[in-house]
């Protein structure tokens, strides 16, 4: 008896060894596909190019983890930044906001299709016979008719914390949707504030403590949420080209929206359950909402907080991609998942995302996903940092032509038609730098420019103020003339 017992226990000893083997050689197989030492070449040099402060990254499989490391700093002149360290992940929160609208659905507590007004009765805009036709869906995949700069008012706005959330959807009385409902996507964090209030109002709980108990702790993401944390990374702003401190946390209204902090190691807990569609989330029928192709396609801004790229029909492409960003103020995020190659990557940084300026993390946000999936070229756009230095310039050459004016001949004049259309210029200008660049071009308010790269904001001010100076002293110079 006790022979066959010892040899039950051998073969139950043997067996679970090579379990482990087994396991271990598809984590080393995965892993020896993708050349570290290359992408960590990647990052340090996106880093130096950039002044990027602070970086973390983690490459995932079906098994979890596969790669993780820190660059840089977590404060300048501070920390080393590691695997560990905390930053805000911006916009990738509302893929968790999407998944407990999953979960709700799954318990019958919601669907997808109902209204928004079957849960916020007083929800409106100024066109309520629009935003009485506001679906859930609509929402979760940016095709509401609100506009990226209508979603971005509640990162200029101060909220009491207890209300936040519902102080910024029922702002929302006060503007109109551009757009019927289901037709045009455009991006807003609108959509992703209105469904966090639905998530409170469903569950009689706050967002942020639903998201903790029922995704977090779930996935033993330890280490993320909505309060501080002290493994935190210093957030940084570009001014000019160098990172400088922001001393300043995630407005609360916007939690929903982007307020989530985690660090890669979390991160790579989570990417590791989407990729395995893991039923402690969400039922398959869920994740199907999520990943089948012709739900992602229906909208070209994402669909349940996750954009969706095809490799049918980009030759760039060797799978089907899922991905999303996330940017606030000092920090930059971005995750991706490729589900025909088992693979996610994640990469998080404390130094603002801005695309504007001579600076940004575009190189690093991207270097690494472009070379994985064998993409070549660059990664910043580069009339970016050209509208940048033009920004910079403008006020430098309308403070020359102001002198070259008071250099003028006193005796030349100007007629009242040429002084007209000179205003009429002026006027138009202030119009492009103060609305049309920061609205059509950057997707906010001037004020909301500002908050995120405080030197583009600066010189679009400065210019402008140049601007007016100088319409003032030519009318007054015509004024005393005549």
């Amino acid at each position: 008896m006790k022979k066959s017992l010892n040899h039950k226990f051998k073969q139950r000893l043997i067996l679970v060894f090579i379990l482990i083997g087994i396991a271990n050689s598809f984590s080393t197989d995965a892993q020896s596909k993708i050349d570290t030492l290359a992408i960590e070449n990647i990052i340090t040099r996106a880093m130096s190019d950039n002044n990027i402060v602070g970086s973390a990254v983690a490459i995932i499989n079906s098994n979890g983890v596969i790669y993780k490391k820190g660059f840089g700093e977590a404060e300048k002149n501070g920390a080393k930044t590691s695997s560990k360290t905390v930053f805000n992940i911006g916009s990738l929160t509302k893929s968790f906001t999407a998944l407990a609208i999953l979960q709700l659905e799954d318990k019958n507590k919601l669907s997808l299709n109902d209204y928004v007004i079957d849960y916020l009765p007083n929800f409106r805009t100024k066109n309520k016979n629009l935003s009485n036709k506001i679906t859930l869906f609509h929402l979760a995949n940016h095709t509401s008719g609100f506009t990226t700069v209508q979603g971005n008012r509640s990162q200029v706005n101060n909220y009491s914390q207890n209300e936040a959330l519902e102080s910024a959807v029922t702002d929302y009385e006060n503007v109109s949707l551009k757009f019927e409902p289901g037709i045009t996507s455009q991006y807003s964090n609108a959509n992703y504030q209105i469904l966090g209030l639905i998530i409170e109002r469903v569950t009689g709980q706050s967002y942020e403590n639903y998201v903790i108990e029922n995704i977090l702790k779930p996935l033993k993401m330890t280490n993320s949420g909505f309060e501080y944390n002290t493994l935190w990374a210093m957030p940084h702003r570009y001014m000019f080209g160098i990172p400088i401190k922001y001393n300043n946390e995630v407005k609360t209204g916007i939690n929903a929206q982007g307020g989530l902090y985690s660090n890669v190691e979390d991160m790579g807990n989570y990417l590791k359950s989407m990729l395995n569609q893991d039923s402690l989330l969400i039922s398959k029928t869920g994740f199907t909402k999520i990943f089948e192709p012709s739900n992602a396609k229906k909208s070209s801004q994402g669909t349940l907080g996750w954009r969706y790229r095809s490799k049918n029909g980009n030759q760039k492409l060797k799978a089907d991609v899922y991905w999303h960003v996330g940017n606030n103020p000092g920090f930059a995020s971005v995750m991706f998942l490729i589900p025909q190659e088992d693979l996610g990557i994640t990469i998080l940084a404390n130094t603002d995302g801005s695309p504007y300026g001579i600076n940004n993390t575009s190189e690093l946000i991207y270097g690494p996903i472009n070379y994985i999936l064998g993409i070549k070229g660059g990664t910043t756009p580069s009339y970016l940092g050209i509208l940048s230095i033009v920004l910079w310039i403008l006020p430098v050459v309308f403070i020359l032509w102001i002198v070259k004016i008071f250099l003028d001949r006193f005796e030349k004049k100007r007629t009242l038609i040429r002084l007209i259309f000179s205003t009429f210029l002026v006027l138009a200008l202030v119009y492009f730098l103060l609305k049309f660049i920061p609205n059509d071009i950057g997707g906010a308010g001037i004020s909301s420019v500002y908050r995120f790269a405080p030197d583009v904001g600066l010189f679009i001010i400065l210019t402008s103020i140049v601007a007016f100076i100088w319409m003032i002293l030519i009318w007054f110079r015509y004024i005393i003339r005549k």
